[in-house]
């Protein structure tokens, strides 16, 4: 699974890539909203990552510009009330945690948006008869189920983009 994680302090977008590395995601990292707009416009994401208080903008001005075909989004953010909550959430986040986070956790929640019927974004990986579901960490060759371990999914997914 592809993410691409929106966050301005260097070295929490690092360690957030390499937490999600280790778990079996492919991440890319943007410090700045005009950055991320460079990625999108050549990267297609299975999930987005989104701090919301960025250097060039506000993420939730940015959530409620996006196309309604975008790839799911999890504010990641310091903003804690319920307010700010719900407005994350109304301008068109699929989810919404507090600072600081739990990797697995954060692991988990996306891979639950990836996986909900409609996610946008998501897409199987197919080269010639070989299949791979990045939502479902699922493959098929000829149609036959794959059994891979998380690193072998991992690698898989990585070699078909």
């Amino acid at each position: 699974m592809r993410v691409l994680v929106i966050e301005d302090n260097d070295r929490l977008s690092e360690l957030l890539a390499e937490g999600l590395s280790r778990r079996g995601f492919s991440c890319d990292t943007a410090g700045s909203l005009s950055c991320a707009a460079d990625f999108l416009a050549v990267t297609r994401y299975d999930g987005i990552m989104l701090d919301l208080g960025l250097p060039d903008g506000d993420g939730v001005d940015w959530l409620k510009s996006l196309p309604s075909d975008h790839a799911p989004v999890l504010v990641l953010t310091a903003r804690s009330t319920i307010g700010e909550r719900v407005t994350g959430l109304d301008a068109g986040a699929d989810d919404y945690m507090v600072k600081p986070a739990d990797p697995d956790e954060i692991a988990a929640r996306l891979r639950a948006m990836m996986r909900r019927p409609g996610a946008r974004g998501v897409t199987a990986l197919e080269v010639g008869v070989l299949r791979f579901d990045p939502a479902t960490r699922e493959a098929q060759y000829r149609d036959i189920p794959l059994r891979l371990g998380r690193r072998e999914s991992g690698l898989l997914e990585s070699l078909m983009r």
